[in-house]
Order: C-alpha cells, then sequence, then structure tokens
C-alpha cells in the first residue's frame, strides 16, 4: 500500500502500476497540490492518495489503519478505471469538509481490505 501526498511522489509507485490508474492518481495529486499547497503534511487540509497495488499483498497494520481511518465515512464517489489489470477503482472519503481520501484498488480486491456498499 502507498500514501502518496505530492505529485513529486509519483516515482514511488511500482513499475507495475498501470498507466491509466498513475495518470488518475497524477491528476488527484496535482489537484492536491494546487488547492492545498505543495508543502502541507498528512494531517494538515486536504487529504492524500492511497494506492493498494494489484500485484503487492500489504500488511495488516496497514489495512487496519486505513480502515480505521475511513471507518463509518461514506464513499462520496466511486469511478471505474479500466486497465489491462482488471477494472481498478478510485473511491473517494470525505474525512472531513476539508480533508479527503482517494483510493485506488483493483476492483475484485476490494473486499479484501475494507467494508463497502460497492
Amino acid at each position: 500500500m502507498f500514501t502518496l501526498m505530492h505529485e513529486r511522489e509519483l516515482d514511488q509507485l511500482p513499475d507495475t502500476t498501470p498507466q491509466e490508474v498513475k495518470a488518475k492518481i497524477s491528476d488527484s495529486l496535482v489537484a492536491l497540490d494546487t488547492y492545498y499547497g505543495a508543502k502541507r503534511e498528512i494531517d494538515d487540509y486536504g487529504g492524500c492518495v492511497v494506492y493498494i497495488p494489484h500485484d503487492k499483498p500489504f500488511s495488516n497494520a496497514s489495512m487496519l489503519k486505513l480502515q480505521l481511518k475511513i471507518l463509518n465515512t461514506p464513499q462520496e464517489n466511486v469511478n471505474v478505471i479500466p486497465t489491462s489489470c482488471g477494472n481498478y477503482l478510485e473511491i473517494l472519503y470525505m474525512i472531513s469538509s476539508d480533508y479527503g481520501v482517494t483510493v485506488f484498488v483493483l476492483e475484485k480486491d476490494v473486499s479484501k481490505w475494507i467494508l463497502t456498499d460497492l
């Protein structure tokens, strides 16, 4: 699992990240940097992007932390991104009026990491 705050962190994504997903992540990060500042920290206004790779497992600790952060937070928006690996979901959770978490996850893996109404 990768948590990204700024566009300059895109190179942290694995090479196996589908280009369609990488482009959407870039769009989200550019918007966050533009509206909330490129020097913000994880707890500042704006939010972050979480990418869950289709080909790498993630730890239970990371999964639990993400679940707790978005627990009882309704999904604001869900977009489908078709890729050669299958459909990815781009799910926006608004934790507060000034903090959102956008999660990118393979559609078939959603039930593995969080309870969702998808």
